[in-house]
């Protein structure tokens, strides 16, 4: 990948580090502009740090499964308490996928817990119905 002087990336080079389709990129312009996702409008190319926000978003909606208001919120929630982005995080190692395997360890268990939630739910409604049909 070319990276000028200025540590800048064009549209295809984000997209070619990013492992993401340049339209899908472009979707994210749209939707992610107000956190600071966007190239910068003097020479239209993307700064180191739009580079780590672009990990970010696709960290939060690929790997951890977040909506695209989940993933804005979570973006905030990053930028606003100083969190580093993934590709800094010191339990991020990409070489070996183990912050992947984590994340998706998180993921499922979170489901596990979702379902659980559900059951619980589902089985008090029951017992509600039982007792007010007496």
């Amino acid at each position: 990948m070319k990276k000028n002087k200025s540590n800048k990336y064009t549209l295809a080079d984000l997209s070619n580090k990013l492992d993401i389709e340049e339209q899908i990129i472009q979707f994210w312009l749209e939707e992610f502009s107000e956190i600071g996702f966007c190239p910068d409008t003097k020479d239209n190319l993307f700064s180191a740090e739009a580079f780590k926000k672009g990990l970010l978003i696709k960290r939060f909606l690929y790997e951890e499964g977040f909506t695209l208001k989940g993933a804005k919120r979570r973006l905030k929630f990053h930028e606003s308490n100083g969190i580093k982005a993934a590709s800094e995080r010191d339990d991020l190692d990409n070489s070996s996928g183990k912050g992947v395997v984590k994340n998706q360890k998180a993921v499922a268990a979170a489901r596990n817990e979702s379902v659980e939630i559900s059951r619980i739910i589902s089985e008090q409604l029951k017992r509600f119905d039982q007792i007010t049909n007496l």
